[in-house]
């Protein structure tokens, strides 16, 4: 045993793995006038030194966490002396730094999450007393975040609607909820794709105005839900008004008038030459209205003019009136 501590009360040593299983006792005598006195010598009962050699006893799991909250990285280690060392790799793990937070010495790290940290690898390095190290195993961290929120959508009766969101993070599941207004209360969809990133109505009724739908995103212990969009249901437009025919000399002004109901409306003029059959789209900025204005000359004698009506819910067109040119 060691001179220095070996023959007092109290032996003290610096473990090795070797010394795993020793056993220690001590001997005690008594003395006078420095010589042992006979008979005077006892052996105290054995004790074992068990030493625990360097090895993982828990790996560390992805931690997940919402822009702005705490990623959390735990491992556990069996050991003398451990030091702990937290590390991250932003290349995939070809290069490795220390973390720099300062519970990155300790076996629990703490990380300010941030949208970048997807797709970062962490580990840990642990040494013992003897010198010893090994490596956690590599996990990634996940931070969720909506990236694109759905938007709203104006869709025609029996028509489909799609509404999409877009999210960071790993490992995400999706979950759609519905309610019929502001007022009520969010239900699960069960439409299709109400478990993925889009979720899909299909056959829309007029009772489906108004709708609203967002999505819960979920990354292991946390989740998010995103915006909420609205569904316009619409019908077809309904002409109340037909445009008249128009008789003009050359050089004059004329326009066309329609009137329609219903939402979302856009207009497109046609026009069809006299003695034609087909019908060319008018690219002046007043063919895409309600009132479509031309100056006339010769050649749009007995020309023809009609308009499509449209929306979400389909297209209907007027009744074609000739413009005759004096």
């Amino acid at each position: 045993m060691k001179a220095d501590s070996g023959k007092t009360w109290k032996y003290s040593l610096k473990t090795e793995a070797r010394h795993n299983g020793y056993q220690y006792r001590c001997e005690i005598t008594r003395k006078a006038d420095g010589a042992a006195v006979p008979g005077c010598t006892t052996v105290s009962g054995t004790a074992k030194l068990t030493v625990k050699a360097l090895a993982i006893t828990a790996q560390p799991k992805m931690p997940a966490a919402l822009v702005g909250g705490t990623l959390k990285f735990t491992v556990g280690a069996s050991g003398v002396g451990l030091k702990y060392q937290w590390q991250v790799s932003k290349d995939g793990g070809k290069v490795w730094k220390n973390s720099t937070p300062a519970s990155a010495t300790t076996k629990t790290m703490s990380v300010t999450a941030k949208t970048a940290h997807n797709g970062y690898l962490w580990r840990c390095r642990i040494k013992d007393t003897a010198g010893k190290t090994v490596y956690s195993k590599v996990v990634e961290a996940s931070v969720l975040s909506i990236s694109a929120q759905p938007k709203s959508v104006t869709a025609g009766v029996g028509k489909t609607a799609k509404f999409t969101v877009k999210a960071t993070g790993k490992n995400l599941k999706y979950q759609w909820y519905y309610r019929s207004s502001s007022a009520e209360a969010w239900r699960k969809s069960t439409a299709p794709g109400a478990a993925t990133a889009t979720v899909t109505t299909n056959t829309l009724k007029k009772s489906h105005n108004g709708f609203q739908y967002r999505c819960k995103v979920t990354s292991g212990t946390v989740s998010k839900y995103s915006a909420a969009a609205k569904l316009t249901v619409v019908t077809r437009p309904e002409i109340t008004v037909q445009p008249k025919p128009k008789t003009v000399s050359a050089g004059q002004t004329v326009t066309f008038n329609v009137t329609a109901k219903g939402s979302g409306i856009s207009y497109q003029w046609y026009y069809r030459p006299a003695g034609s059959t087909a019908w060319y789209p008018v690219k002046a900025a007043s063919g895409k209205t309600a009132a479509y204005t031309l100056t006339t000359v010769a050649r749009h004698d007995g020309y023809q003019y009609r308009c499509e009506v449209s929306n979400a819910a389909g297209s209907v067109y007027t009744n074609a009136v000739k413009l005759t040119v004096k």
